[in-house]
């Protein structure tokens, strides 16, 4: 999260396969100002609904979602852009790049989005309009950062 520090005031957050909302909330009470969770698992959503209404937080979204099928399916009628995307899928997803593909149709022009996965299952360099910018190691885990690329209109020889 400290990484996105400076983009926190006032950004519009969704976070996948939430669990429990941890990182999105965290969000939240660092100035974020929307917040989105979807997570496949109904007994985590009814726990996030719980979190969500006993620390009061306004302007927060909680779904129950299969990932990544319902970000280009049942939930399009919710897209919105998000300045910033997190995802953690569960251990041994390979599904990337389907994920990216479906998450940059949500992801804001100047926005970012991060993926954490194990170092040694890789997520691709780039997809569709996505392209990978950074990359940070803590142990086992990584972090992958995404963002979209910007398409410059003028010719240059």
């Amino acid at each position: 999260m400290d990484i996105w520090s400076p983009r926190l005031a006032g950004a519009k957050f969704l976070e996948l396969f939430a669990g429990s909302g941890a990182v999105g909330i965290e969000a939240v009470s660092r100035g974020a100002s929307g917040l989105m969770l979807l997570d496949v698992d109904p007994q985590a959503v009814l726990q996030l609904h719980e979190t969500i209404r006993s620390l009061g937080l306004p302007d927060v979204q909680v779904e129950t979602a299969r990932l990544p099928e319902d970000l280009l399916g049942r939930l399009l009628h919710l897209r919105r852009e998000f300045d910033l995307i997190f995802a953690d899928p569960p251990y041994a997803f390979d599904r990337y790049a389907e994920l990216l593909q479906a998450m940059a149709g949500w992801l804001s022009p100047a926005g970012s989005l991060a993926v954490e996965h194990e170092c040694r299952e890789v997520p691709p360099d780039s997809c569709g309009d996505l392209r990978k910018v950074d990359e940070r190691k803590y142990g086992d885990s990584c972090l992958s950062f995404y963002q979209l690329e910007s398409r410059s209109q003028d010719c240059r020889k």
